[in-house]
């Protein structure tokens, strides 16, 4: 399982425990404004997903489920095989800017 699909699985539990019912992924696409279709939450719950999609998407699947836009895209970055810094969610999470190392920095004076 993708972590992606975790993520929206965990979501639906969460959901189907707080309410009594379940979170469909139509009610998922609902909740996200119609930014997704019912078919593209069932293939990111489902499928290998292969490229990142757009921002719009992330922050539509976020509010479908609920949880902050920096996880939706933390778990779409895993998906997709990129490399997060291990600091990445606690600067995500303080809202401060991940620096990056300028070149040559690592290299002797």
């Amino acid at each position: 399982m993708t972590p992606i699909a975790h993520l929206i699985n965990e979501c639906r539990e969460a959901f189907r425990r707080e309410h009594g019912v379940d979170l469909t992924y139509a009610a998922i696409a609902r909740r996200a404004g119609g930014k997704l279709t019912r078919q593209r939450v069932q293939q990111y719950a489902t499928e290998p997903v292969h490229n990142m999609p757009g921002p719009d998407t992330a922050t539509a699947l976020a509010s479908g489920l609920g949880v902050s836009e920096g996880l939706v895209l933390q778990r779409l970055l895993e998906t997709t095989g990129h490399v997060i810094p291990d600091q990445f969610p606690v600067a995500a999470r303080r809202g401060t800017p991940l620096r990056r190392q300028a070149p040559g920095a690592d290299e002797g004076a």
